[in-house]
């Protein structure tokens, strides 16, 4: 994936701009200079789900906000197209937040994190994930149909690896070929534990999204 200088990301919450050699550089709200230059702000956050484009028009607003979370939550829903794999990201993100972000960056568009990853798969059989210190995302795509994709919860590698081997399991991958692709933090410890599960398979990092610039 090619990151680009136009585009801000909000993980964890912390902002990283895009350096014109195209690294992640963690760096402050304030120091944008040229906040009208923004193109993208991808957001992480952990309110949103995929539906069908076919089936999203037939959803009542109320199942759909059911989708991403059972408890009453004061939010504003958002809906991204992906027109790639047909399919609509349904979101919702705290009122505040959405203003904050729309005053400083009015121009910008704002999208889920989770679509920076969507778009950039060309591979027929893969899983990608985007390290971070509490949390990974993971897709999957097969036979270059968009299978899933997901925020978890992680307090370690352990953690990260269960959540990886169970998208490998649920996209149907055990006698597949397939690749790997990571982002965010480089944790070796936790690649070499995919490499002696799968062998046989092509791992790729993209070190120019390195979050933490430090291997841990």
């Amino acid at each position: 994936m090619k990151y680009s200088p136009l585009d801000i990301y909000i993980f964890n919450n912390k902002f990283f701009s895009i350096t014109e050699s195209g690294f992640w550089e963690e760096t402050k709200e304030a120091e944008i200079t040229e906040p009208s230059n923004i193109e993208n702000i991808y957001l992480d956050n952990p309110f949103f789900t995929l539906i069908p484009e076919e089936l999203s028009g037939h959803i009542p607003i109320e199942e759909k906000k059911r989708f991403i979370s059972d408890e009453k939550l004061e939010l504003i829903y958002l809906e991204d197209k992906i027109s790639k794999y047909q399919t609509i990201i349904y979101w919702g993100i705290d009122k505040e937040i959405k203003n904050a972000i729309k005053k400083n960056f009015p121009t910008a568009n704002l999208k889920h994190f989770c679509e920076s990853m969507i778009m950039s798969s060309n591979f027929d059989f893969q899983v990608k994930y985007f390290l971070g210190e509490e949390c990974i995302y993971i897709a999957s795509f097969n036979n270059k149909k968009l299978v899933l994709v997901n925020r978890y919860k992680i307090e370690n590698s352990e953690d990260s690896l269960y959540f990886i081997l169970s998208v490998v399991k649920e996209s149907k991958f055990i006698n597949e070929s397939f690749n790997i692709e990571h982002s965010g933090i480089e944790n070796k410890k936790l690649v070499s534990k995919l490499k002696s599960v799968f062998p046989e398979i092509m791992i790729n990092y993209n070190q120019q999204s390195n979050i933490k610039k430090i291997v841990i």
